[in-house]
């Protein structure tokens, strides 16, 4: 018998998957919509940058530094205001908790998890 090759699931895939999930959960439509943007943008960036999305999925110290990237990026070149910077943290966040990474969860603001820190330190 031989085996049959699975392919294996792209950034593509795992975000389709989390918006088909997203439709339930129990969140305001805006806030969906707010998600769904924030994210794709989110996976955009790493598609044109060195942080590829499969090593920032299985690997806490690259999703660390691509979120630490990230946070520049919004705030440096986008010009985004803290709230702004906040706002796209937690959606991005919520996406990790979604794909079971605890070890995004939080890396993207810069704080542990209980901590008062604030992102912008």
């Amino acid at each position: 018998m031989t085996k049959k090759k699975t392919a294996a699931l792209t950034a593509s895939d795992y975000f389709e998957s989390y918006l088909v999930w997203l439709r339930f959960a129990p969140l305001s439509e805006q806030s969906k919509r707010a998600y769904r943007s924030r994210i794709n943008q989110f996976l955009d960036f790493l598609a044109t940058s060195e942080n590829k999305f499969e090593l920032v999925l299985k690997n806490p110290q690259a999703a660390e530094v691509a979120l630490r990237e990230y946070k520049r990026h919004l705030k440096r070149s986008r010009k985004f205001a803290p709230g702004s910077v906040n706002a796209t943290l937690t959606a991005i966040d919520h996406y990790f908790q979604y794909l079971g990474d605890g070890a995004g969860q939080n890396t993207a603001r810069g704080f542990a998890p209980g901590s008062v820190q604030g992102a912008f330190g």
